[in-house]
Parts: structure tokens; C-alpha cells; sequence
């Protein structure tokens, strides 16, 4: 399964700034929590322009998800945190890189952003 979602803004998915639009999100190991520590994600912008895998920790929730996306922002960025495919109990976590913690340090503020998704 897969997940449609439509970030408003640029955002930042691994070390790629993606544009705003639409973009399709999945999981490809299809990962269990508690037993497997990561999994691939790709995300491909819906008019196929734009492409990014990674691999990811796996997160866990004792039910099944509705589809979102949650994203962390800096006075000027934003950055993909986590992916939740709907009607699954595991996301996956993206790990905070060097650029990204250090821009976070320098701009000193940080919030989260969550984004629905639909199911593809």
C-alpha cells in the first residue's frame, strides 16, 4: 500500500529539497515494529519529475494508522520526519542529518507539522 499526500510548501526528505505538489509515499519492505529496525521509503513526486529513496527506521503504533505525514520545521525549512501509510500499525523515521540538526541549532526554533494523507 501507498499514500498520497500534498505538501504545501518545500520540504526537505533526506538530503533532496523536494517542491511543493504531489507526491506519492511507500514503504517498500513493508516492516514490522518491534522486529525489524528499517525499511526503504520512496517518495516519487506525482507527475514523476522528482524521486527519492531512503532507508528509514521503523516506528510502531498499537493500531492501525489513517495516513499522515509529519513534518518538523525551522524559521526556514522544513524537514520529512516521519511517514504513516494508512491502515498500518508501523511508519518510518527519517533520521535527522548534520545539515539538519545544525540548521535547526542556528535558527534556534522548531515545530511540527502533520499532514494527512490518503490512501493510493
Amino acid at each position: 500500500m501507498s499514500a498520497i499526500a500534498h505538501p504545501r510548501e518545500a520540504h526537505k526528505v533526506g538530503n533532496q529539497t523536494l517542491p511543493a505538489g504531489s507526491y506519492k509515499f511507500e514503504s517498500l519492505l513493508n516492516s514490522i515494529p518491534g522486529k525489524d529496525a528499517i525499511d526503504v521509503l520512496v517518495v516519487r513526486s506525482a507527475e514523476g519529475r522528482h524521486y527519492q529513496a531512503m532507508v528509514t527506521g521503523v516506528i510502531g503504533s498499537p493500531e492501525p494508522n489513517n495516513g499522515r505525514l509529519v513534518f518538523t520545521r525551522t524559521a526556514d525549512h522544513v524537514f520529512l520526519a516521519e511517514v504513516w501509510e494508512p491502515g498500518k500499525k508501523a511508519g518510518c523515521r527519517l533520521q535527522s542529518g548534520k545539515d539538519q540538526a545544525q540548521i535547526a541549532e542556528r535558527e534556534n526554533e522548531q515545530g511540527t507539522l502533520i499532514a494527512s494523507a490518503e490512501p493510493r
